[in-house]
């Protein structure tokens, strides 16, 4: 199950990089029958979790919100394990989408909790990426609300850059893209040779 999450995944996230977003659903969709024709829910779960993911890039807030409906209904029915290691596995996709989904309609303070949940959930599983996104996306979450977030984004930016996660901020959310990129050409400009002569 592990390779076709990965598989799913990663031609997903390319397809939305060159642009081809429908693609990129279309692949999602794909998983998510794949989860269920082989009674395997986590699929199912990581597909919805990234459909709303690429759905916050464009602030689809209500398509995000009926994603997110579907999660917990599958979460909340009894076909899925009740052992405490797959609960931890699925957990925090299950608050990135929320996150997400609070970002989609532009609720910044209403993303931190579910980003912080996720953010937990994610170090407990030793999930270094994801605890990067998040720690990323709760700094454009505080940009956004008018907080200090410029020393939580440089970390993530620093992290990033350690593990050579070059994209996770463009794929993430434009928005942090763009946050990134001005954080690193003002720093970059702080930090010319000729900036005093």
């Amino acid at each position: 199950p592990e390779t076709v999450l990965l598989g799913y995944r990663a031609a997903a996230r390319a397809a939305v990089a060159e642009g081809a977003e429908h693609r990129g659903l279309e692949l999602l969709e794909g998983l998510h029958a794949v989860g269920i024709s082989r009674r395997l829910p986590r699929l199912a779960i990581a597909s919805l979790a990234d459909q709303v993911r690429m759905h916050a890039r464009r602030f689809r807030a209500e398509t995000c919100k009926a994603l997110v409906a579907r999660i917990n209904a599958l979460l909340a029915g009894g076909d899925v394990p009740q052992g405490p290691l797959w609960w931890r596995s699925v957990e925090w996709m299950q608050h990135l989408a929320h996150a997400y989904a609070a970002i989609a309609a532009q609720d910044w303070r209403g993303a931190l909790e579910p980003l912080a949940r996720a953010g937990a959930a994610a170090e407990a599983m030793s999930l270094g990426r994801v605890r990067i996104e998040v720690m990323a996306m709760r700094a454009l979450a505080l940009d956004r609300a008018g907080e200090k977030s410029l020393p939580l984004l440089r970390e993530a930016m620093d992290l990033a850059a350690t593990y050579g996660l070059a994209r996770l901020f463009v794929d993430a959310h434009p928005a942090l893209g763009d946050l990134a990129r001005r954080l690193a050409e003002t720093e970059a400009v702080s930090a010319s040779p000729d900036q005093g002569a």
